[in-house]
């Protein structure tokens, strides 16, 4: 009785201490731990369901979850060098990874670069540069005195007249109005002029008739140049003229009653110098009131003359004058003349005329004429 009351303490004991077995298989991406199914932790993986333990990423892969069921592999520029990483990890400067699932990068070539990280494929130098070293980041700029044309370069090439860095041909110091060519210098010719290291033809309306030069001359006045890249303008012909400097074409000459265009000379289209028209205007200062200039002295063309009369106290007497002067001397005499016809009627009035008769048959008329002191307080002037 109390060996059989023992065993069974001890079967229930073991029922509550021992662990029961797992009766169920864990799925995929799991594995059984005690007794328990646990994910897979990152840069691991189990693909098929079980109580299996997890496996780690190949190199060339990542797993950044847990409980994952397989693998991604590195993308192009990204690369995993050991097993089991969570993550890939980006190619550093100078070096590239041109393929997925990479687990090194791989350095650039000398004349290559790649400055930035995670690059698919390096750089060629650029011409004017050069890279001699693998894995370079950057490209080195040929010094003064060298130059590099070509792309890819591992070195540069001698130019003992280039006095700038990183050049791309052999440019010589050239003087103004030259520019490189070949190595050497050349002269812009006639009609052009040299812009930065080219030479370019002049404008229209613009000329250059020596070589070497690295500006254009406007067409004077009177001139004009209808092509670009010539060595001179063409006069005007008669009957035509230009309203500036750098004119394309000729114009005609139209009537106008504006001062003409200067000529460029300093003289007008009908030959007077600026002095002479000074001292024309000088004489031709009068105007009438329908816009007729008189001019007194020596006038041109434009002008009517009115002679000089005489001279009256220093001041010119033109016909205009005297026949203002007369006017008002014969104003004033009519005026005088009104007032001593009144004068004379009143003083008449107070004479006293007497008739005496000698017979009736004839008569005497006597005038008898006393003289009479005026009184002026009569008279109202």
């Amino acid at each position: 009785m109390l060996v059989t009351s023992s065993i069974v303490i001890l079967n229930v004991l073991q029922t509550l201490l021992l662990p029961t077995p797992a009766t169920s298989e864990c799925p995929a991406g799991y594995t059984s731990s005690q007794g328990e199914c646990q994910p897979c932790e990152q840069g691991h993986y189990k693909p098929e369901p079980g109580n299996g333990s997890c496996e780690p990423c190949p190199s060339g892969t990542e797993q950044p979850s847990q409980g994952g069921t397989q693998c991604q592999a590195c993308r192009a520029g990204w690369v995993a060098a050991k097993e089991g990483a969570a993550y890939c990890a980006e190619c550093p400067y100078g070096t590239f990874s041109a393929e997925e699932g990479s687990d090194d990068c791989t350095d650039c070539l000398p004349g290559f670069h790649a400055d930035s990280t995670g690059m698919t494929q390096c750089e060629m130098c650029a011409p004017g540069s050069y890279q001699v070293q693998p894995g370079a980041r950057q490209c080195e700029l040929c010094g003064a005195g060298s130059y590099q044309s070509g792309w890819g370069a591992t070195g540069c090439l001698s130019c003992p007249d280039s006095a700038e860095t990183g050049a791309t041909t052999c440019q010589p110091d050239c003087k103004p109005g030259s520019v490189p060519d070949g190595g050497a210098c050349r002269e812009c010719g006639v009609g052009e002029y040299q812009k930065a290291e080219s030479c370019v033809e002049c404008q229209a309306g613009s000329y250059q008739p020596s070589p070497g030069s690295d500006s254009c001359i406007p067409c004077p006045a009177n001139s004009a140049q209808p092509d670009p890249g010539q060595g001179g303008c063409e006069q005007c012909l008669e009957g035509l003229t230009t309203t500036s400097t750098g004119a394309v074409q000729c114009e005609q000459v139209l009537p106008s009653t504006d001062q003409p265009p200067d000529n460029g000379a300093g003289e007008d289209n009908d030959g007077k110098t600026e002095e002479e028209e000074d001292e024309m205007s000088d004489h031709n200062s009068n105007k009438d009131g329908s816009d007729n200039v008189i001019c007194s002295g020596e006038c041109d063309d434009s002008f009517s003359q009115d002679e000089t009369l005489t001279i009256l106290f220093g001041v010119e007497i033109t016909w205009r004058h005297a026949f203002l002067l007369g006017s008002v001397l014969f104003v004033i005499l009519c005026a005088v003349t009104c007032f001593l016809a009144i004068s004379w009627s009143k003083y008449r009035a107070k004479n006293k005329v007497h008739v005496m008769k000698s017979s009736p048959t004839r008569a005497k008329l006597l005038i008898k004429v006393q003289p009479i002191e005026p009184n002026y307080n009569d008279y109202s002037f």
